[in-house]
């Protein structure tokens, strides 16, 4: 079934469209800019006949102090007015706890003819954003092209100190201490591959016992400078397993799933199994 983005998992075929011989006629990844204030970081993942889109989306130009949302879907083909293909992403939305709101839900996307502007067709309430432009297809590549627009050293330190700092998360320090209504597990973990691990765990009943669980993790103690992922899933008491992917905040675009086993009574996560070459294996819980 599909389970919350978990969209590797998929077993109805017939929902997501079968790519192209010579593969999809854009790629989503890069660098987006929303209406809503945010900079979202985009992963396009192709594989097994199913196109897997991933995000990490931070408020406030890129801090994601107001909100942190991760989104997990797959594209699915349609025909639009006049018989041409049309491209939507079907998936869910999930706040993660580096930003202050906790909310979650489902969106429903359409994506231009040349996949570089993606607008909203059905979302809930909560979510704030309707309009999505791409701006660049890497960090790197946003900030040498901004780097080459200028003359001197002080315009490039201007550029620095008021652009890129700011897309740099800021870890806190400090969280909520009553969390049991959103999850065991909803607060922030520390990866001995040296991040931090932002995880939302939510209290669903309509799942049954096992619910869904997504997470944002970022490299070098929370900048994200080597790697940036994110991971949707499900989970319980016992053991979380999920898909994640790489996001282009970060250097690495690596993907895989990966299965963790809850112990100490909830302080600690350990990888039982992973793919894709996941450097991390035991989480201790900071929050």
């Amino acid at each position: 079934m599909y389970y919350y983005g978990d969209y590797f998992r998929y077993e109805d075929v017939n929902f997501i469209h079968p790519l192209y011989r010579n593969g999809v006629p854009w790629n989503l990844t890069g660098i987006w800019k929303c209406d809503d204030g945010g900079i979202y970081y985009v992963r396009q993942v192709n594989r097994n006949n199913i196109t897997g889109i991933a995000w990490l989306g931070l408020s406030e130009g890129g801090r994601g102090e107001t909100f942190s949302n991760v989104y997990c879907g797959a594209v699915q083909r349609s025909t639009a007015s006049g018989g041409e293909p049309s491209f939507v992403i079907r998936g869910n939305w999930t706040d993660v706890p580096l930003g202050k709101t906790r909310n979650s839900g489902s969106l429903y996307l359409q994506i231009d003819k040349v996949g570089r502007k993606i607008t909203v067709i059905q979302k809930d309430k909560k979510f704030s954003g309707s309009s999505w432009t791409k701006i660049e297809d890497r960090v790197e590549d946003y900030w040498t092209a901004l780097h080459n627009q200028v003359t001197n050293m002080q315009e490039i330190s201007q550029i620095y100190y008021s652009r890129y700092l700011p897309l740099i998360p800021k870890l806190k320090t400090s969280f909520e201490t009553n969390v049991s209504s959103r999850g065991w597990y909803t607060t922030a973990w520390r990866c001995n591959d040296g991040g931090v691990y932002y995880i939302s765990h939510e209290i669903d009943t309509t799942f049954g016992d096992s619910t869904p669980f997504t997470w944002a993790g970022f490299s070098d103690n929370g900048s994200g400078r080597s790697f940036t992922n994110v991971c949707c899933g499900s989970g319980n008491r016992g053991y979380m397993e999920g898909t994640w992917t790489d996001v282009p905040l970060g250097k690495t675009m690596g993907f895989g799933t990966i299965k963790l086993r809850v112990k100490d009574g909830g302080a600690k996560l350990v990888s039982v199994d992973s793919t894709g070459g996941f450097g991390g294996s035991e989480w201790t819980r900071i929050g």
